[in-house]
């Protein structure tokens, strides 16, 4: 196969040690493969720069989804109480 392949194989052996075997294909670089949609439309839906409010009464949950959303990029203000939160900046 490794003939087949325009290859070589070899072998080096030590008694006591064991065998070294080596094989050697050629391959030919490829172009660098095309954006993908996924990555286009990952970077069309990105929320990176994006103003959020956090609005999660549970500690462990607000702390657990500001870390995932902060590490996409977005900018995160945590409140626990959102229709206060809105009151207080609307009235």
């Amino acid at each position: 196969m490794v003939n087949k392949m325009g290859g070589t194989i070899s072998v080096t052996s030590e008694v006591g040690k064991g065998s070294t075997f080596v094989v050697e294909l050629p391959f030919e670089m490829g172009a660098a493969p095309e954006k993908s949609k996924k990555e286009e439309a990952d970077k069309e839906n990105s929320i990176h720069g994006l103003n959020l409010m956090l609005v999660e009464d549970n500690k462990l949950n607000a702390e657990v989804a500001e870390i995932l959303l902060e590490d996409e990029g977005a900018i995160i203000t945590m409140v626990n109480d959102g229709q206060q939160k809105l009151s207080q900046r609307y009235l």
